[in-house]
């Protein structure tokens, strides 16, 4: 009885090593064929085709818009504002009166320098006839001189009587010279008052204050009955400004990585927040020389932001229809953003950024110096189950792909992620195992998910 069992058991345990087996098998293949055993140690990696597509170039910033022109409007003199006849937001003429200042002292000084003219005129005229005076007595001591040299000659007069007449005549002469010189001066005179008077009558002038431009009055600053400060006396007072709506310009911050990409003449994207789903165009008109650092140096050293400014024209039949609704469609300080068109490749071979890296390319090879220790950028391809490295040359690039302008062909595929992999990991010739990108971050996967 006891042989019996025991043979029973032995059965039984080859039975059960039989099906232990098979399952074993029937889970090495199905695990073959679903990547859970002899794959794992194989990096998994998402593919894409290398693409002809067109990239734009793009510089993004921030800004304002203002009129392209706008005056500021100060007084030539001082004084109280008797006459005042615009308002904010009116639209005026070129030579149109904005505003007079009293000119009751500046009447008072055109009227002084007028009585000081009329003096200097005066003098003159004395001395003209001064020297009227002075020649009579000169011509009547030349005739004298003659007649006295003539009864000299007949030795009817002394020698000091001809040297009186003499002396007298030189006399005369220099009399006759000095009172040219004094009609010269009194001309001077008259002159210089002359020059006062202008001078007076330009600062009674500048008592009526005119446009300089048509424009629309964008800012008033004063009252009538204020007083206000003449720019000769220190800054002087900021009356008004005068804008002209009908061109208008963005002035946008570029950072000193992006504003070497950024010409005059190209074009832009301006939106507006004031103007919700509406894109206007745009062309850059200006690029400062020199950064604006906001508030200085101070600012500079502590945030480290160097921002050049940049004038960007908003094209009027970009915003034709909103102009026919809205007069003044964009006001003095209105918010937006400036997408500056750099450069468009048109038609060439792109690939998604994140697939280019930078390697260096001659750390495996043998014989490789230091001197040969340089990065370069690189892309990896794949092509059935292995990755090749390509060394290529980039150009520009979206927000999505870059532009590789040597190295690679549209008939390749590039490995797109992870990027941990093609930053780091992937070497050339490796194996990896292709997988769409929903499934590269299982929990199979040796990646992991990604933080979020």
């Amino acid at each position: 009885m006891s042989k019996r069992r025991k043979k029973g058991k032995s059965k039984g345990l080859i039975i059960f090593l039989v099906i232990a087996v098979l399952l074993l098998l029937v889970v090495a293949v199905v695990g073959k064929k679903q990547g859970w055993i002899g794959e794992e140690d194989k990096m998994k990696v998402t593919v894409e085709d290398v693409q002809q597509i067109d990239i734009t170039e793009r510089v993004s910033a921030t800004g304002k818009i203002y009129p392209e022109v706008e005056v500021k409007i100060s007084p030539d003199v001082s004084g109280e504002i008797i006459e005042l006849t615009v308002e904010e937001g009116d639209s005026v003429k070129k030579g149109q009166l904005l505003a007079k200042i009293t000119p009751d002292i500046y009447n008072s000084v055109v009227n002084r320098a007028q009585a000081s003219v009329s003096s200097a005129r005066a003098g003159v005229a004395n001395a003209q006839a001064q020297k009227a005076q002075i020649k009579a007595n000169y011509d009547n001591a030349v005739v004298v001189h003659g007649r006295n040299q003539q009864l000299y000659d007949k030795g009817i007069i002394s020698l000091s009587d001809l040297e009186a007449s003499k002396t007298q005549l030189a006399t005369s002469k220099a009399q006759m010279d000095a009172a040219g010189q004094g009609i010269n001066s009194a001309k001077y005179n008259v002159s210089s008052t002359e020059a006062a008077l202008k001078e007076a009558n330009d600062q009674l002038k500048k008592t009526e204050i005119y446009a300089p431009m048509t424009g629309v009055i964008s800012m008033l600053a004063v009252k009538e009955g204020e007083r206000v400060v003449g720019t000769a006396q220190m800054q002087g007072t900021e009356m008004m400004r005068i804008a002209d709506y009908g061109k208008m310009e963005t002035r946008v911050e570029v950072g000193e990585n992006d504003i070497i990409r950024v010409s005059i003449g190209d074009t832009a994207e301006i939106e507006v927040d004031a103007y919700l789903n509406n894109t206007f165009k745009g062309v850059v008109t200006k690029i400062s020389n020199s950064a604006d650092n906001g508030s200085g140096m101070s600012q500079m050293s502590n945030n480290q932001v160097t921002n050049f400014t940049v004038m960007v024209r908003l094209i009027k039949s970009s915003y034709a229809d909103i102009s026919k609704k809205n007069n003044v469609p964009f006001r003095p300080g209105m918010s937006c953003s400036v997408d500056i068109i750099t450069e468009n490749s048109g038609k060439t071979i792109s690939v998604p950024i994140q697939s280019v890296t930078t390697r260096n390319v001659n750390k495996n090879k043998e014989g490789a110096s230091k001197a040969d220790d340089e990065l370069k950028e690189v892309v990896f391809t794949y092509d059935g189950g292995k990755v090749k490295m390509f060394e290529v040359v980039t150009g520009i690039q979206d927000d999505k792909y870059i532009q590789i302008t040597k190295g690679l062909t549209k008939n390749q595929r590039v490995i797109t992620a992870p990027y941990k992999a093609i930053s780091r990991e992937l070497e050339d010739d490796q194996e990896v195992t292709e997988v769409d990108e929903k499934d590269l971050y299982s929990k199979k996967s040796k990646f992991g998910k990604p933080k979020s």
